[in-house]
């Protein structure tokens, strides 16, 4: 039996020539309109699943806060607080004292520090007017030197010329006395060695005695002794007059000394000021350190003994009291700083929720009063 798979009307148009230049319709605009569509919708929800996100909304709690708006007054040292000059809620401006503290052993330091210097300056003011007596007995002293060293000096000098001077005419006195006998006892001397002479010859003729010889000879030595002995004086007198000569020169050394003593007063004088005022000075620098150590005491002690705020603004929170122990660093106060900068929240979530949040994503800020 022959099956036939298609109908024989169908066949017939196959076969026709007439139906061969006709498209064959596979699917209708509509249907493409619909295919688009279909499409579209596919690839929406494609970019979707890649890129799409379903908004959640997540509650969280935090806090508004300006940084750095809240200070702290801190101790700079140790110790005891005596006073305290703030309260809560009052306003203070930058570097104004807040509270005082003790220092005693800066404070002991201090008074050690004047006391010295008082007794310093009290036995500077003692010894200045000792100074000052002392340099007016020296002058007095030194006056008196003068006075007298000028004094010995015009004595030993008018004393030395004038025995000088009477020296010297004992001496030319005696040498032209002298001379004189001398040249007398040495004609009488030539003389009576004459006579000698002749006594002897008469003695040889037998005219004259021996005695007569003897006593002619006896008178010649006699006049030589005498010529001699004025040789004697006459060279004594040139030793008197060496002597005086020598008296002179140990006049004018001693008068050179005085004047080299009244040249040197005035240097004693000097020597004497200066040590003064060395002593002066030595005292002046030492009042002065100390001076500088008082001053920084002083200034260590007010830094010390004050502690002033770094900020200004309203006080928060006091944390000490009078009488309290404070330990550097320790806080003291708490202040709000004035000049505040941006807010900023600092919010918290539960962790699961906190893991949805990204960075960029928008957050609503609802302020609330905490009871």
């Amino acid at each position: 039996m022959k099956i036939e798979l298609f109908n024989q009307e169908a066949l017939q148009k196959m076969q026709s020539p007439d139906d061969l230049d006709q498209l064959l319709v596979v699917v209708t605009p509509k249907s493409w309109l619909l295919i688009l569509t279909v499409a579209g919708l596919s690839l929406a929800a494609l970019a979707w699943s890649v890129f799409g996100r379903i908004p959640i909304t997540v509650d969280g709690y935090g806090v508004l806060i300006s940084p750095g708006n809240v200070k702290g007054v801190q101790a700079k040292v140790s110790a005891q607080v005596t006073q305290v000059l703030i309260r809560v809620g009052q306003h203070v401006e930058q570097n104004q004292v807040v509270a005082e503290v003790s220092q005693p052993a800066l404070q002991q330091q201090l008074e050690q520090a004047e006391d010295k210097l008082n007794e310093l300056r009290a036995f500077d003011k003692t010894a200045r007017r000792l100074d000052i007596e002392r340099l007016e007995l020296e002058d007095q002293a030194l006056q008196k030197q003068i006075d007298f060293i000028n004094k010995e000096i015009e004595r030993s000098r008018g004393l030395a010329e004038k025995t000088d001077k009477e020296a010297r005419t004992s001496i030319d006195k005696q040498s032209r006395n002298l001379q004189r006998a001398e040249k007398l006892l040495s004609e009488l001397r030539d003389s009576l060695t004459n006579r000698v002479k002749t006594i002897r010859q008469l003695r040889a003729d037998g005219l004259t005695s021996e005695d007569s010889v003897l006593s002619a000879r006896s008178a010649e030595m006699e006049s030589q002794l005498k010529v001699a002995n004025i040789e004697v004086q006459l060279q004594d007198l040139v030793l008197l007059d060496i002597r005086r000569e020598q008296t002179e020169l140990q006049t004018q050394s001693r008068l050179a000394d005085l004047q080299l003593q009244l040249l040197q007063l005035p240097i004693k004088k000097m020597q004497i000021e200066t040590q003064i005022m060395q002593s002066q000075q030595t005292r002046k620098s030492e009042i002065d350190e100390l001076d500088d150590r008082i001053a920084g005491l002083k200034l260590r002690l007010q830094d010390e003994s004050e502690i002033r705020s770094l900020y200004s603004g309203r006080i928060l929170e006091l944390a000490v009291s009078p009488g309290q122990m404070v330990h550097q660093g320790m806080r003291l106060a708490t202040i709000a700083e004035d000049q505040a900068e941006e807010l900023k929240n600092i919010a918290y979530f539960k962790i699961r929720d906190g893991k949805r949040i990204r960075k960029g994503d928008r957050i609503l800020v609802t302020p609330t009063n905490i009871e």
